[in-house]
């Protein structure tokens, strides 16, 4: 049984997976016993180590994603990817490269979507590190080569391509409805920076069709905002949800619609953009003031929302204490409405 450098998932219950996990470590003396290679490090490309190898290899990521932030950082961590080559969990290794060349602010583009790639290698247990999630963290804010991103998201598309033929054959059930869940969004995600990866080529028309179809995509799957319906089952308005691929989507829509001379279609399409979460993202609000400014409509906070005031529908029910009531007993009064459902 070996210990394989990829972090595919150990399946069973917690206490067997340790015990599977540690008998693999345990086990991987017996191969590794004959060649005897040096202590503490692994040959290139070995997919097993020793208990006593783990120990050290665990002890030296410690230390490097531990150290200070800037060069020393970025030094340690570089070089424990040469001297340990097979360590399982590189995965979490390159992600604190990744970040410690973006905190330090000066590094070259290329070499750092070179290290994204590996990272989507190395790191198939976290949702974070999945190959279109990684294309939408980091390739439109840090401006890293688009070639990159189309690898990352080529890839992407052929593992959702195949989870989704694995998916099907499964028995319904509730993990398989999960499955579908997740796919649903990671297909989103793919759509939006595929999208968007048209637009920073400046291919405006190729990316309004791609961004339009990641957002029917996004209504088919509840990603891209709450969907108004008439009687007639006719779209009258989508209330975008406050999340940043939905903003991303808006601000990329409005940009493209701007290039290609649809100012009406750009305005309608700023309007959609939320920015709820400024401190997280603060890049969305930068982009949405300066396409206010290009296309000369009032700040956000200046603009409402207002609808003819028109009255509820009255209903009765009972109170707490059992006593019935109606909405028309509360008419010139505030009223607030909490509705909630289990299933």
């Amino acid at each position: 049984m070996r210990l394989r450098a990829s972090s595919s998932r150990l399946q069973g219950p917690p206490v067997l997976t340790l015990l599977a996990f540690l008998l693999s470590l345990s086990v991987g003396v017996a191969h590794t016993k004959g060649a005897q290679p040096a202590r503490g490090t692994l040959q290139p490309g070995a997919s097993t180590m020793s208990m006593e190898q783990w120990r050290e290899a665990r002890r030296a990521a410690e230390a490097a994603m531990e150290t200070r932030r800037g060069d020393e950082k970025i030094a340690s961590l570089e070089a424990f990817l040469k001297e340990y080559p097979g360590y399982p969990e590189m995965g979490q290794v390159l992600a604190s490269l990744v970040e410690a060349y973006i905190d330090k602010g000066d590094f070259d583009a290329s070499h750092l979507a070179s290290v994204i790639e590996q990272e989507s290698v190395a790191a198939a247990l976290y949702s974070f590190q999945r190959p279109e999630f990684l294309v939408h963290r980091y390739y439109f804010t840090h401006h890293l080569p688009m070639e990159s991103a189309e690898r990352l998201l080529g890839k992407a598309r052929s593992q959702i391509a195949a989870e989704k033929v694995r998916v099907a054959q499964e028995a319904p059930s509730k993990r398989r409805d999960e499955a579908r869940s997740l796919l649903a969004s990671r297909e989103f995600t793919l759509e939006l920076c595929e999208g968007r990866v048209l637009l920073e080529r400046k291919k405006y028309p190729a990316a309004i069709e791609k961004l339009r179809h990641a957002e029917d995509v996004g209504d088919r799957t509840g990603r891209s905002g709450l969907l108004l319906r008439d009687s007639g089952g006719k779209l009258v308005r989508r209330l975008p949800t406050s999340n940043a691929h939905n903003d991303w989507l808006n601000l990329s829509l409005a940009t493209a619609y701007l290039r290609t001379g649809n100012r009406g279609e750009a305005r309608a399409r700023l309007d959609l953009v939320q920015d709820f979460l400024p401190g997280y993202f603060p890049e969305i609000g930068v982009a949405r003031e300066a396409l206010r400014k290009e296309l000369g409509v009032p700040p956000a906070s200046s603009r409402g929302i207002r609808a003819e005031p028109k009255a509820a529908a009255d209903f009765r029910l009972k109170d707490l204490e059992g006593k019935e009531v109606s909405l028309a007993d509360f008419r010139d009064r505030v009223v607030l409405a909490m509705f909630w459902s289990t299933w």
